[in-house]
């Protein structure tokens, strides 16, 4: 499904351009010059949202998704603090640059005009020659201190700039109706030969019309399961353990959630680049706004890092929320409770909220209900440049918190835990400790308990020893009363359908997407919290995707563009 770009907000912010009268300085101002030549644009806002990108090469198109496309909030719609445009040459050498800060204040079929006024010195040298127009709609203070900066000739350093984020929440880039937008594409125009028609409001030089996009992504969720033989969607507990005659002995309810792994830097302007013959990202030739294709990468402020990565290599500087932590003895796992990175948020938070409009969601697969997802928050862009290099570490993910329950079909766990005993879990059947004696010999589990107590030497086993012989051990948190289990999920961006090899942007998040998550089933126990309790502990090598799968997650991404991400554990 192609994307499309909607006439959202009267479809016209028509802008004229301005600079000092300085020959080598064009400073940023607000609108008016004199002795000034007008000029104006359409500005193009983005409506779009994503799954699997199906934009083919060659195509002119702004991106795809086959999930549909998202129109944005009126919040995520608006330009309330400003638009900065920046003119350059062909070969993006700086010419001038205005901006003019607020709403236009206009009403009817001039809403959201905007005359901006150019110094006729600035632009006397390119009369009749092509320009590249940019705009940033709600640009950071950083960006616009960087315009004013610019000298004329040079190259345009904004199209190698990056913004820091100094936390992950409220970022200035999403908040309060100012949503830091950019190009999507590049667009040219050609100059007059005079400016001589050109020198009120009234007559501005029409440019042309800039499509933009938002600078980050979001994270939609809707409670699950879908199915009600999986559970139950109005508590968000999951059948996950059954036995021989279809009873549910076992259930998960998922309480909390957390982001990993999100970016803290990105470029200002979405960068693509073709694969190498190795399949990785040709990233050192990159195309300036370039369009995601369905091979092809979106390029990263930090894939000079991300190249090499293998796990060991610490980056967590590059990220907010970090999976975990490198300290002198070692990384240490963020499932410990004392790494104050991860924010969690209830679930019940996120399900208060007021409900998308499902109209917003067009042309949506037949098959899928649009009803029922919520916005959660906004995230930055994190891509990787390898399919190798898909690891835990270093893409952006989710750590859903839930806690065990035993049904009434299930009296020997269900006692167990009233008393607050440990439980164990092997090849996905959970044990009590005194169930292990009457286990019949000569069975995978008797066996390896017994193995477990042979190396105890006749003293009480320690977490090692039950993990070195596969068993997962899971412990009451005195704290709750409640027997916890976590489940990652990496946020999955262009599905290639193969769940033992990732395809290159498999996992990754890409600016002005939507993601729309929903775990539709569980059916494997998570992670103990304590990753000393878990014979295989997430570590920040491991690759995103793996034969080892705990639920299953519904995504729809979207090209704000939509993808749908159905997220199953099993």
């Amino acid at each position: 499904m192609r994307k499309s770009w909607s006439k959202i907000l009267a479809g016209a912010l028509c802008f004229a351009l301005a600079a000092c009268n300085n020959d080598d300085i064009a400073t940023v101002n607000d609108g008016d010059v004199e002795n000034g030549v007008y000029m104006r644009f359409r500005l193009e806002l983005p409506q779009t949202t994503r799954s699997v990108t199906d934009t083919e090469e060659g195509k002119d198109d702004y991106g795809t998704s086959n999930g549909g496309i998202e129109i944005g909030t009126d919040n995520e719609n608006k330009v309330t603090k400003g638009v900065l445009v920046v003119l350059t040459t062909p070969d993006r050498k700086f010419i001038a640059s205005s901006y003019i800060s607020g709403s236009d204040g206009t009403e009817g079929v001039d809403a959201n005009t905007y005359t901006m006024g150019l110094s006729e010195t600035a632009l006397r040298g390119q009369a009749g020659k092509d320009v590249l127009i940019y705009a940033f709609c709600n640009p950071t203070d950083d960006l616009i201190e960087k315009a004013n900066k610019f000298n004329s000739g040079e190259l345009l350093t904004v199209g190698n700039a990056t913004y820091k984020l100094s936390n992950g929440e409220n970022m200035e880039i999403c908040t309060g109706g100012r949503f830091l937008m950019s190009n999507a594409v590049l667009l040219t125009n050609t100059l007059p030969e005079s400016f001589a028609l050109y020198k009120t409001k009234e007559s501005a030089y029409p440019l042309g019309t800039v499509k933009v996009e938002r600078a980050v992504a979001r994270f939609d969720y809707k409670q699950g399961p879908s199915d009600s033989e999986n559970g139950d969607r109005a508590t968000a507990t999951y059948n996950v353990l059954k036995n021989s005659e279809g009873k549910t002995m076992v259930q998960v309810q998922l309480t909390e959630a957390a982001l990993l792994n999100m970016s803290n830097e990105f470029y200002y302007l979405r960068r693509t680049c073709k694969q190498d013959g190795s399949g990785n990202a040709d990233y050192t030739k990159f195309d300036l706004c370039g369009l995601e294709t369905t091979n092809n990468y979106v390029v990263d402020y930090d894939f000079d890092d991300k190249i090499s990565y293998t796990g060991s290599e610490d980056l967590t500087g590059n990220f907010f929320y970090n999976l975990g932590k490198f300290t002198d003895n070692g990384w240490i796992s963020g499932q410990f409770g004392n790494n104050s990175e991860w924010k969690w948020v209830k679930l019940t938070e996120i399900t208060s909220k007021v409900e998308n409009d499902g109209d917003n969601w067009q042309n949506a697969p037949s098959d899928i209900e649009k009803t029922g997802y919520r916005i959660w928050r906004y995230v930055t862009e994190n891509t990787i440049p390898s399919p190798g290099r898909q690891m835990s570490g270093i893409s952006t993910g989710i750590v859903f918190k839930g806690h065990i329950i035993a049904t009434d079909d299930n009296p020997d766990v269900k006692a167990a835990m009233a008393q607050g005993e440990p439980l164990y879990m092997y090849h996905n059947s959970l044990y009590t400790r005194s169930m292990f004696a009457g286990l019949s010999e000569n069975t995978a589990v008797k066996n390896a308990y017994n193995a477990v107590m042979a190396a105890a030497a006749g003293g009480t086993p320690t977490d090692k020893v039950w993990t070195d012989h596969g068993f997962t051990i899971y412990t009451l948190n005195r704290a709750n009363n409640e027997y916890e289990v976590l489940y990652y999920y990496w946020n999955r961006h262009n599905n290639n359908g193969m769940p033992a090899e990732m395809g290159i942007m498999e996992f990754a998040v890409v600016r002005n997407n939507v993601y729309k998550l929903c775990v539709d089933k569980i059916s494997l126990l998570g992670h103990p919290t304590d990753p000393g309790k878990d014979p295989d502990p997430v570590d920040p090598g491991d690759p995103d995707e793996s034969s080892d799968v705990y639920f299953k997650v519904s995504v729809q991404v979207l090209p704000w563009v939509v993808r749908v991400n159905n997220i199953t554990f099993d």
